[in-house]
């Protein structure tokens, strides 16, 4: 077998392994990128890609539904996304939940009082 061959059957290997295991994989790729982001940003940084499989749940603690894992996160409302509680402590233990790229994407665009702020005028208007 010559390297070209190896190098395919390597692929082929990592592609079944994520197929079969996506949330494993996604809390890898999470784990990784999110120390990138923590090293360019001056963060610390001390978790696990075991922590962050720990502390995920297998549906959206905000809205309910299941995640799916992999794909584009930017385009799957229901993708698992890490979140920091607090942005400036980091990504440490204790100071991160899995929440799915909506709720995130909420959380991020507007304070708790506005997403309230909404909702109660929703409610008044009997939606």
């Amino acid at each position: 077998m010559d390297e070209e061959e190896k190098a395919n059957r390597n692929r082929e290997s990592k592609t079944r392994w994520k197929q079969l295991n996506p949330m494993h994989h996604w809390a890898a790729t999470t784990h990784r990128n999110a120390r990138i982001r923590a090293s360019k940003r001056g963060i610390p940084y001390n978790l696990t890609s075991t922590y962050i499989r720990f502390i995920t749940p297998t549906h959206c603690p905000v809205f309910g539904f299941p995640f799916a894992f992999g794909g584009n996160k930017y385009t799957r409302y229901n993708s698992a996304t890490l979140d920091r509680l607090d942005a400036i402590k980091g990504y440490i233990v204790g100071n991160v939940v899995v929440i799915s790229s909506k709720a995130n994407a909420i959380k991020n665009a507007y304070t708790s009082a506005d997403v309230l702020q909404v909702g109660k005028w929703l409610q008044g208007m009997g939606l």
